[in-house]
């Protein structure tokens, strides 16, 4: 035990002094605190300038009045300024910078109105959908008062219809609570994707890293390969734990400091209202996810001879990795389809299709005790095949062929 805290240790102190753990830290707690702060950022950084757009009424209606009045309701960062002249002034007005783009309003053969608009570059959506946005109501305006509609009538004409869903399953989940898992259910499993590739490659990157320096032929005397493997294991997602409590506290932290501790308090307060079955059932998947995948990701790593191999070698465990994420965002739609519920029991798809599952659905407890029983199962296989891999593989050098290498390192381990 005290040979398996040693690896344990070794592997986590080495990694969190690194230099290029450090650095990807560091990026992700920027890219965190950018995101939790794009809204202010943005505003920090946009022009307070209004735009100057030139209008050329052609309609038979002038709409130009109301169109103006639409625009000021929807935005004080367009100015609309009616434009007497011809369309080949008002493209001189733009190329000299009087305005940044004009609109050209015209009546169509059905008596509808049409809209060009035209600018040097039509680059700025906001703008343009806004200035459709208000031609358009324009529209609806003038056609609700050819039918001689008032207010009122108008106002029914566009209300919503009242739609409701209702549970008849007494066990069933709300829709507020189906609302809330599911955005649980999405950010748990996105963690347990990233985690399993950055972390499991980490792991197949130290167990080469050592082979090819042939430290592993001096370390695998003394240190059992289960002892060695699975302290590698546990060292990885210990720095993994580190880092996620780093980069979810300093984002916090940052929230707070630039004003947006409304937005961070809100997220404490949704995951305080999640259920504590739930929350326990996503830690436990997530470690099943982990050990399933690391356990790939420390095999691979034994029988690859070279460092710049390893990216190749375990390529297909992170097309694996992919899919399941893939398959659970398809679940999020469609949690009770057949194939989500025979995914659900598949080995490497259970973590994170299971766990849907048990937050969007109210499903018998035996399918999840089934799940988790089958894949606890592998993890133990995986293990068993991965420690007889594990000491062949890593005295195994020159070989570039996985499946060679795997075969030669089986024989190697029962030779030894």
């Amino acid at each position: 035990m005290n040979k398996f805290w040693t690896v344990v240790s070794h592997t986590y102190a080495s990694k969190i002094k690194a230099r290029s753990f450090i650095i990807s830290t560091l990026i992700m707690v920027i890219v965190l605190g950018v995101i939790v702060n794009f809204d202010k950022m943005t505003k920090a950084f946009s022009s307070n300038d209004q735009k100057k757009i030139a209008v050329i009424d052609n309609s038979n209606e002038n709409i130009y009045a109301a169109l103006e009045q639409q625009v000021d309701q929807a935005s004080n960062k367009v100015n609309l300024s009616s434009f007497d002249g011809s369309e080949g002034a008002a493209k001189k007005a733009v190329s000299n910078d009087d305005y940044d783009g004009y609109l050209i309003v015209s009546t169509q053969a059905d008596g509808s109105l049409a809209g060009t608009y035209k600018a040097s570059k039509i680059t700025d959506n906001d703008t343009i959908k806004m200035i459709q946005q208000s031609l358009q109501q324009v529209k609806v305006m003038q056609a609700t008062q050819r039918l001689g509609l008032t207010n009122d009538q108008i106002a029914d004409v566009f209300t919503p219809v009242a739609f409701q869903k209702v549970a008849l399953d007494k066990h069933a989940k709300s829709q507020k609570e189906i609302n809330q898992a599911s955005g649980l259910v999405y950010v748990v499993n996105f963690i347990i994707y990233v985690s399993i590739l950055s972390f499991g490659s980490m792991i197949a990157m130290e167990i080469a890293t050592e082979k090819a320096s042939r430290v592993m032929e001096i370390i695998i005397s003394s240190v059992s390969p289960v002892t060695q493997m699975l302290g590698k294991i546990i060292g990885i997602a210990l720095l993994g734990i580190t880092q996620y409590i780093v980069l979810f506290g300093v984002t916090y932290d940052v929230a707070s400091i630039f004003g947006q501790s409304s937005s961070a308090d809100s997220i404490v307060g949704y995951v305080k209202h999640v259920p504590i079955s739930l929350m326990l059932y996503a830690i436990l998947f997530f470690l099943i996810g982990y050990f399933l995948f690391s356990t790939l990701f420390a095999t691979i790593g034994s029988l690859v001879s070279r460092v710049e191999d390893i990216n190749q070698a375990v390529a297909p465990v992170t097309l694996l990795a992919v899919a399941t994420f893939l398959v659970s965002v398809f679940g999020l739609n469609s949690p009770e389809s057949p194939v989500i519920t025979v995914m659900s029991f598949v080995p490497f798809f259970t973590p994170i299709v299971m766990f849907l599952r048990v937050g969007i659905l109210d499903i018998p407890l035996w399918q999840v005790l089934t799940g988790i029983v089958i894949n606890v199962a592998v993890i133990f296989l995986l293990i068993f095949i991965g420690m007889r891999v594990y000491k062949g593989g890593v005295l195994m050098y020159g070989t570039n062929s996985i499946w060679r290498s795997l075969k030669g390192a089986l024989k190697l381990t029962k030779e030894n």
